[in-house]
């Protein structure tokens, strides 16, 4: 026969092998699956029938305390996130000196662009007036300049 409060599986959902953040909610294994986060599979027990024990037995008053280890276990979970999204800031933020450089090479690279385009359309001025030599002198500038802003891109 069995005894009350048993699974099918013949283990009780107090056994330390059963997962207590599954019998009161759900397991941080499971929420982030498939994440940079992924904490992979949960070595403890996740039996419908435990949960369903859990909750009769919270229901008769006869609550063993689940939930603060599962709030424990999920402060931690939600820290180790933060402390993890905070070294990644880290290494995103800039210095002033790195800010500084990046704004003086987007100035150089928009010196280029009006540069460039300024010079296509000298060489299309030049082009219908007819003076050709120049027109091909000046192309040859904006291709200069074209190829000195993609290096400056990179």
């Amino acid at each position: 026969m069995g005894t009350p409060n048993t699974s099918t599986s013949g283990g009780h959902y107090t056994d330390p092998n059963v997962c207590r953040s599954f019998l009161v909610g759900t397991c941080p294994h499971d929420l982030f699956t498939n994440t940079k986060q992924d904490l992979g599979p949960c070595k403890k027990v996740h039996l419908e029938a435990h949960k369903q024990e859990y909750a009769a037995d919270k229901a008769r008053g006869r609550d063993p305390g689940y939930e603060v280890d599962y709030a424990r276990d999920l402060s931690k979970y939600i820290d180790d996130c933060n402390r993890r999204i905070d070294a990644a800031q880290r290494r995103l933020d800039k210095t002033p000196d790195e800010i500084m450089r990046t704004n003086a090479l987007l100035k150089l690279i928009g010196e280029f662009d009006r540069s460039i385009s300024t010079g296509l359309l000298e060489v299309e001025v030049l082009g219908e007036q007819g003076q050709v030599v120049r027109a091909l002198e000046e192309y040859y500038k904006v291709r200069a300049a074209k190829a000195e802003k993609d290096t400056k891109e990179v």
